[in-house]
């Protein structure tokens, strides 16, 4: 990941700023990868993980987000019929 500033400090990338303000790595990348705001600036994604700014649900999104959202669908689906099976197969 590319570097960038968050409040003057200059961090190398995403996992070193997380790891010093002890914030989630996985939403923060989440973040930057369904919004458009942190897509292009990761220290967005970092202040709404702190709380600095709300998120609103009106923030634009990537189209990686329908992405995800189909792939997310397709693992429940899995996972339901997976369950599915081993109850049947229980009796």
């Amino acid at each position: 990941m590319r570097a960038f500033n968050y409040e003057g400090t200059e961090y190398r990338s995403m996992a070193e700023c997380c790891k010093t303000l002890n914030i989630s790595y996985q939403k923060v990348r989440r973040l930057c990868r369904h919004y458009k705001r942190a897509h292009d600036d990761p220290a967005q994604a970092v202040r709404w993980c702190l709380g600095v700014d709300k998120l609103s649900h009106l923030e634009p999104r990537t189209p990686q987000y329908a992405q995800d959202l189909v792939k997310s669908y397709d693992r429940q689906e899995k996972f339901k019929d997976r369950i599915y099976q081993k109850f049947v197969e229980s009796f």
